[in-house]
């Protein structure tokens, strides 16, 4: 029964989503690829993938696990988000689903989340893989001290804090457990070269990306 439930409530949000926004019936112009962003509060992925809309707009789709959440909360019957086991797992379904559809329809797409670990990207190169697509992962890389500063210096409806980039940190895994090709990208240096090889890359401008690591296994 508690599977039933479950398996109802990530169909209802599927389909609020997918209703609610026409570019999930929108056929793309390919390639059918997939960039995995990887990275700890306040390492630049968004900056990375805000870089590459303005560089590229309307060239590929973006999955944000941060805005499929209020809605699968929502049809979980919760007024706030808690994080929780199940709260997860319906997340990264829906987000797994919307990725393929999305895919499968011809788009290049961003998966984005924190994705610290391969079980935890699980939900992206599964529906990449399903679908046939190429797929690449970009790590984000930070230190502390910059996290810090970059905390300091945001607005204060900032949902990161230092204590909650400091817990994460410790479910960081070695690079090489990546089951994908790969780059890393230190985001406290000029990253628009990078954003400039990976947007080619992604909308097909470019067959390989310079300088990706291929997986050992």
């Amino acid at each position: 029964m508690v599977e039933d439930a479950g398996e109802k409530i990530i169909e209802s949000a599927y389909t609020e989503i997918v209703g609610s926004n026409p570019v999930y019936s929108f056929e793309g112009t390919g390639p059918k690829r997939l960039l995995i962003m990887s990275g700890l509060p306040l390492s630049g992925k968004t900056f990375f993938v805000n870089k590459m809309n303005r560089f590229r707009p309307g060239k590929f789709q973006q999955i944000n696990s941060h805005s499929v959440r209020p809605i699968v909360v929502k049809h979980m019957g919760r007024k706030n988000p808690v994080y929780d086991v199940p709260e997860h797992h319906a997340t990264f379904e829906v987000s797994h689903r919307l990725l393929l559809t999305i895919l499968n329809n011809g788009w290049p797409v961003i998966a984005d989340a924190t994705n610290l670990k391969e079980k935890y990207r699980a939900w992206a190169v599964d529906a990449g893989r399903k679908a046939g697509a190429e797929i690449l992962t970009v790590f984000m890389h930070v230190t502390d001290e910059t996290a810090q500063t970059r905390l300091n210096e945001r607005v204060s409806e900032s949902s990161a804090t230092f204590n909650t980039y400091q817990q994460l940190k410790y479910d960081l895994e070695p690079v090489s457990q990546c089951s994908t090709p790969y780059v890393i990208v230190n985001s406290e240096v000029d990253i628009s070269p990078h954003v400039n090889e990976v947007s080619r890359w992604l909308c097909g401008e470019s067959p390989v990306l310079r300088g990706a690591v291929q997986p050992k296994h």
